[in-house]
């Protein structure tokens, strides 16, 4: 099968009713999907239906999320690499198809997590920041100097309010 979408995650507002949920996104395994109430993943509560196909599937709540709560469905797939294959062994289509499926899938999601990322442009001298140790930006706030270098506060938190 092609993963032949983009999407990584879908979001929703409950609205007290509602316990149906799509996943607009082909995974392979219902362990890859990652379901979050308000931004807490949940661990159960629900069923996944839709594996190995193409246009997705959907999360069904056994009990329909509140008014406003924010129902957030995410395929995370496990950087791993479980196929092992042998010397003169045959490799069926579907094992080596889910090989790139997986590939691709994992990519995917990391896209997604450095495009949340925060960035600074191609060729910027800023792009060698490296933050403080542990120990040195604790409770300290980072901002820009005036020549826009990433620089930790000398002051805390507390101070600063």
């Amino acid at each position: 099968m092609a993963v032949e979408t983009t999407v990584t995650n879908a979001s929703s507002v409950g609205n007290g009713v509602t316990t149906v949920f799509s996943l607009p996104f082909y995974f392979i395994d219902p362990a890859h999907i990652i379901v979050s109430l308000n931004g807490v993943v949940q661990g159960g509560g629900y069923v996944v239906s839709g594996v190995r196909v193409p246009a997705g599937g959907n999360i069904t709540f056994t009990v329909p999320p509140a008014v406003g709560v924010i129902v957030t469905r995410r395929r995370i797939v496990p950087i791993t690499q479980p196929i092992d294959t042998q010397n003169n062994q045959t490799i069926f289509e579907d094992v080596f198809d889910d090989g790139l499926d997986r590939r691709c899938m994992v990519e995917q999601q990391l896209g997604e997590a450095v495009g949340r990322a925060l960035q600074f442009p191609i060729g910027d001298e800023a792009l060698n920041s490296v933050t403080p140790s542990v120990a040195l930006r604790a409770g300290r706030v980072p901002y820009f100097d005036a020549n826009g270098n990433l620089v930790m506060s000398d002051k805390t938190l507390a101070e600063i309010e």
